[in-house]
């Protein structure tokens, strides 16, 4: 598999699948071991994966043979207990100094905790992510906890919170943005399913925000703003986003029209000197 080489040892006993080893090796270091077994008969699987010093995004390109969403050194520590189609899933994911498409990051962290109980066929098997978190040192840190169900058109719950200098991703996507900074906050819900996800709840906040541009626009700075989901209105409501824009005041909002569409495409937006 690439750079990688894959060792797997197992053996079948009736009802009894026994997954002795499966093993990642780079040269002569073993970088992921997994091992368990898996009861046919009563639906009873057991695993542990464990791991690091591995690119994620090297064995994703490999295997699929095409651009992984993330790299970086990876970890993982995880145990797998239960029914195969809902098994308790407990551990730790990392990744170091990777990338997550175009943005760069320090640290990665996936907490996983059991996965909550299908109670007499009430509730569906759900992944439980004690802790997602996401950081750029000096920069941002972004948050997330929740409910991930093992089936994609089963609910889902995901509640995000972050704050930082959000518009350094701006600066990644393109040279265009120059020295950005700003002090931001950001919380959010996430509601629907694995197939269907739903914003339910959305808010930014920018506060001393301040950015450069490659050429013609004049720098931006002392930007102050929040912006607001409105799912029923299916509306992004800006409270007001005031600053400098080449040393001259600013001040944008919006608010939304009457149910009668209107006639002018801008209508929502207000641009005003102060």
């Amino acid at each position: 598999l690439g750079a990688y080489d894959l060792y797997t040892y197992f053996t079948i006993d009736r009802n009894i699948v026994n997954l002795q080893r499966f093993l990642l090796n780079q040269d002569d270091a073993t970088l992921l071991y997994v091992q368990g077994m898996y009861n046919i008969t009563q639906d009873s699987l057991n695993m542990s994966i464990n791991g690091a010093g591995f690119d994620i995004g090297d064995i994703y390109a490999a295997a699929a043979e095409e651009q992984p969403i993330v790299s970086g050194k990876t970890f993982v520590d995880v145990h797998v207990e239960g029914a195969l189609a809902g098994p308790n899933v407990n551990g730790i994911f990392a990744v170091k100094n990777g990338m997550v498409a175009k943005f760069p990051f320090d640290e990665m962290v996936l907490k996983l905790g059991d996965s909550t109980a299908n109670t007499e066929g009430m509730t569906p098997p759900r992944l439980r992510i004690d802790q997602f978190r996401l950081t750029r040192f000096d920069e941002y840190e972004i948050l997330a906890s929740g409910e991930f169900p093992f089936s994609a058109r089963d609910s889902l719950s995901l509640d995000i919170d972050g704050k930082g200098n959000f518009l350094r991703l701006l600066g990644d996507l393109s040279d265009f943005f120059q020295n950005p900074t700003s002090e931001c906050r950001i919380t959010g819900r996430i509601r629907g399913t694995p197939l269907e996800p739903r914003l339910q709840a959305a808010h930014l906040s920018l506060r001393g925000a301040s950015m450069e541009f490659k050429s013609v626009v004049p720098k931006i700075s002392d930007v102050n703003g929040d912006l607001t989901l409105d799912v029923a209105r299916r509306f992004i409501h800006l409270d007001s986003l005031d600053g400098l824009m080449g040393g001259e005041k600013f001040h944008i909002y919006n608010q939304p029209v009457s149910d009668v569409v209107a006639d002018a495409p801008l209508q929502n937006m207000r641009i005003n000197d102060s």
